[in-house]
């Protein structure tokens, strides 16, 4: 039961970062976490600040977490088909974060392509090795004192990235009400966070015998 929440839970949250995170009266002012992330990469405010393009960072930062996470519920999971479910999950979201194809084509000066091929390459590399925890009696306990820090990075990851893009915004004086994606990926990871703190209290108070 504690597996299928924590995966639901990460469902939620992936969702969520996938919905819609600003809303507009105008569709192409509407935009979700991955968008966002790329849209309010071009204000030059954000591009040339310092440090630069960290509302973006931030908001793709909140994916490669989600990436991490899942990669860990693969790492756990003793069934197969679960495992290669939830690892493709891992690396589909990583690969997301490429950079466009110009990047490969010589133009890396661009630094919106270059933070995307950072974050591709650190989120493949942590897919990869939590990955590689699977299999191992040891290493699937292990996970649990994985995915708490990391699920709170990821919603502290949400809320910087997500208040840099307001305020971004704010002096364009473009109305964006706060979507229902910014809350479902909140809640999503608070409660895998939750669950994840649960699980290891419970394992520490039956090895104490309490």
């Amino acid at each position: 039961m504690s597996a299928r929440l924590l995966n639901a839970a990460l469902f939620i949250a992936l969702i969520g970062y996938y919905v819609t995170w600003i809303n507009n009266a105008a569709a192409a002012l509407s935009a979700n976490a991955f968008d966002l992330a790329e849209w309010v990469g071009l204000i030059p405010a954000v591009r040339y600040a310092e440090p630069p393009m960290s509302a973006p960072f931030a908001l793709r930062a909140a994916l490669v977490c989600l990436a991490w996470l899942f990669a860990l519920r693969s790492a756990a999971s003793e069934r197969l088909g679960a495992r290669i479910g939830l690892g493709g999950i891992a690396l589909a979201l990583a690969v997301s974060l490429r950079p466009p194809i110009a990047f490969f084509r010589g133009e890396t000066a661009d630094p919106n392509y270059r933070q995307l091929a950072a974050l591709c390459l650190i989120g493949l590399v942590g897919v990869s090795a939590l990955i590689g925890l699977g299999g191992r009696g040891r290493a699937r306990r292990l996970w649990l004192w994985l995915a708490l820090p990391i699920a709170l990075i990821g919603v502290l990851s949400a809320v910087l990235g997500l208040r840099g893009a307001l305020e971004a915004l704010a002096p364009l004086r473009i109305p964006a009400p706060l979507g229902v994606g910014a809350f479902l990926y909140g809640i999503g990871l608070g409660a895998h966070a939750a669950l994840c703190f649960w699980l290891i209290w419970r394992a520490q108070k039956s090895v104490l015998g309490m």
